[in-house]
């Protein structure tokens, strides 16, 4: 079954919902990194959700 365009871009969307969890570390620093663990988390749910389906298919 092929992805369609509006899941891909539902996957790249900022997911604003969840309120962002207190950084290790505090200001700026503290900021980039809670951010970039947060897109990290996202891809790899997206890699497995693509894993998923293509063992369903």
């Amino acid at each position: 079954m092929p992805i369609t365009i509006e899941e891909m871009q539902a996957e790249i969307a900022p997911e604003r919902d969840a309120p962002a969890e207190p950084a290790s570390r505090g200001g700026a620093d503290g900021a980039r990194e809670s951010e970039l663990m947060e897109r990290i988390a996202r891809e790899q749910r997206v890699r497995e959700e693509r894993a998923q389906r293509v063992v369903a298919d």
